[in-house]
């Protein structure tokens, strides 16, 4: 059961890194300009709606991923993949590629540390004598 968390975790978070550099690469590269950013309840964190054109035609109003408050107002470089445009930067692969990383480590590091702690203990004993059945 442990085990089976631990890789949805690694899925999650690491799917999810994956997917927004995938985004970054693969989407259509434009400019957009960023509308506003409506803080998140973690004061580095916002959602961030602009406006960009593609094929010089079709103009759309989304989400900008990787942008911040100081791009209110500004025209950047993005990448349009689906409805959302994607900045070109990795901050937020890194935190989730870190994230989808610490859980695995601790779950080993606690596997390796409950062996030593047996081999330290000793063979287990049957019976109160200490004969061994």
């Amino acid at each position: 059961m442990g085990l089976v968390l631990v890789l949805l975790w690694v899925i999650g978070f690491g799917g999810g890194a994956a997917w927004i550099v995938y985004s970054q690469v693969s989407g259509e590269p434009t400019t957009a300009v960023v509308d506003e950013c409506e803080h998140r309840s973690n004061p580095q964190s916002y959602v961030c709606r602009g406006t960009w054109t593609l094929d010089g035609r079709t103009t759309t109003n989304g989400i900008v991923e990787g942008a911040s408050d100081d791009d209110e107002g500004e025209e950047i470089d993005v990448r349009v993949k689906g409805e959302r445009a994607y900045t070109l930067s990795l901050r937020l692969p890194i935190i989730l590629g870190v994230i989808a990383l610490t859980v695995p480590a601790l779950a080993v590091g606690s596997i390796i540390q409950g062996r030593r702690a047996r081999r330290r203990a000793g063979p287990a004993v049957d019976g109160a004598d200490g004969q061994g059945g």
